[in-house]
Parts: structure tokens; C-alpha cells; sequence
């Protein structure tokens, strides 16, 4: 167990590089400031952060952090130097910093991919509502959010740790094209919810303002929608993507 009680230790230079994107793929590294959430991926999901970076008072009430990071780094540091390395407006006295997820597709269970989806808290909400209903894989497209963003990390929880994650680079969605059907929701029309398919599906969810592209919903092999009173608009689609995701669960229940 190190000691750190400077705000300029090159270590510490190094960690807050980790709150810019580029630095995050070279590194390939994400930093996680939630204790719940540290606890949670060790606990539920068996992984351990590549580093640790700890208060003395953190570590003095969760003292289980020590075995958190048996066979990795720990450092312990002031609250100035949380300051430092934090990326929230109040740091928890705690900077994991963990691996990319690197876990395999499964192409035997349901799919959702994100056309667009821009909004760090919105994914984040769709990460844990899939994770909840047991939806495992997640296709992000290449104009989503950084899936390891601060906010997206927050909002997610220890579900980061519990999906599988495919970026689609061009061919992605063609794979699944051909592998499963695609169902997609829109606003008006579409027959409610109905996931009247047998087997895996791959449920297209699109961007906050506009929806799914326009392309994409036309190549979808069905099209539902969530039946509402109609005072509102649209729903959020972090909320419409929790509604769709525990239909599809009930359904694969009965």
C-alpha cells in the first residue's frame, strides 16, 4: 500500500488523463468513484479494478477494499488529491480504475442495439434496465455516448459489469440482420406491444429526439408501440427502453 499526498504526482497526472476519451482507448481503462458500484462488481460479478485510490477514512469504514484489490495496486490519498483525480462535483474518496469490458456476444439471447443514443444518463438507464430484465447484449453504434463516460458509469452502475458490449463499425448490424429479427418501437402506430417472435430478437432503440434512423426502422422486421394516454409527446427513452425491456421479459418468462 502506497502513499499519495501530492496534487501534482505524475500518478495522479496519469489517472486524470482517464477522464478524456482518447486516453481511456489508449489506456484502455475506465475509472468508477462509486463504492456500491466497486463492491457490486467484485461481489456479483467477480472483477477487481486494475488500481485502487482510496482515502484513508474511505478505507478505514470499508476495510473489505483491501481484498478488492489483492493482486492490483493500492494507493492511499488525501482528500486534496481526490479533488484532483475526481471527475464529480463532490468525490467520494474513492477512484477505481478498471479494465474495458471485454466480454463475448451471445448470439443466442436477445440483443438491443443503440442508434444515437447521446445522452450519458439515458444509457446509463438503459444499461441497468437491461441488465434488471436480463437483456446481456448491447450494440452501441458509432453515434452513441461513450459508453465508458463519467456520467454514463454513474448512471449505469454495476450494471457495466453485467452486459456484453459490441461497437458497430459498419458491419455489425448487418450480422445481426441476418441472425435475428429486428423489432423497433415508434410512436404512433406499429400495434402496441407485441414481441410475437420466436427465439432471440434484436430490439432497435433510437435517439432521444428523433427516434431511430429512418434507414434503420425501415430494414426492422416488426414495429410495436407503447400504448399511452397520449397527454405527452414521446417518452424518454430511457423510460421506453425499461417498459420495452420488461415486456420482452415477461414474455420470455411465460
Amino acid at each position: 500500500m502506497k502513499e499519495i499526498i501530492s496534487r501534482g504526482n505524475h500518478t495522479i497526472k496519469e489517472l486524470k488523463k482517464l477522464q478524456q476519451k482518447k486516453f481511456r482507448y489508449q489506456q484502455r481503462a475506465f475509472m468508477v468513484e462509486n463504492i456500491v458500484t466497486v463492491k457490486d462488481a467484485w461481489q456479483v460479478s467477480g472483477v477487481k479494478p486494475r488500481v485502487l485510490f482510496v482515502t484513508a477514512s474511505v478505507l478505514s469504514h470499508h476495510p473489505w477494499l483491501e481484498e478488492v484489490t489483492k493482486g492490483g495496486d493500492i494507493f492511499v490519498i488525501t482528500p486534496e488529491v481526490n479533488e484532483v483525480a475526481s471527475e464529480l462535483d463532490t468525490p467520494t474518496g474513492l477512484v477505481a480504475v478498471y479494465d474495458f469490458i471485454e466480454h463475448e456476444l451471445d448470439w443466442e439471447t436477445n440483443f438491443v442495439y443503440l442508434n444515437k443514443v447521446a445522452d450519458p444518463g439515458n444509457l446509463g438507464t438503459i444499461l441497468r434496465s437491461a441488465a434488471a430484465f436480463g437483456i446481456k447484449n448491447i450494440v452501441l453504434d458509432k453515434g452513441c455516448v461513450d459508453l465508458y463516460n463519467a456520467k454514463v458509469i454513474q448512471a449505469a452502475k454495476n450494471a457495466i459489469f453485467l452486459c456484453n458490449f459490441g461497437f458497430d463499425q459498419g458491419n455489425l448490424w448487418a450480422e445481426l440482420k441476418s441472425k435475428m429479427p429486428v423489432v423497433t418501437s415508434i410512436v404512433t402506430g406499429g400495434g402496441g406491444i407485441n414481441f410475437n417472435t420466436a427465439g432471440p430478437i434484436c430490439l432497435l432503440i433510437g435517439s432521444e429526439s428523433h427516434g431511430a434512423d429512418k434507414e434503420l426502422v425501415e430494414q426492422a422486421d416488426h414495429t410495436i408501440s407503447i400504448p399511452t394516454s397520449g397527454a405527452i409527446e414521446s417518452l424518454n427513452v430511457g423510460v421506453a427502453a425499461s417498459i420495452l425491456f420488461y415486456e420482452l421479459y415477461k414474455k420470455n418468462k411465460d
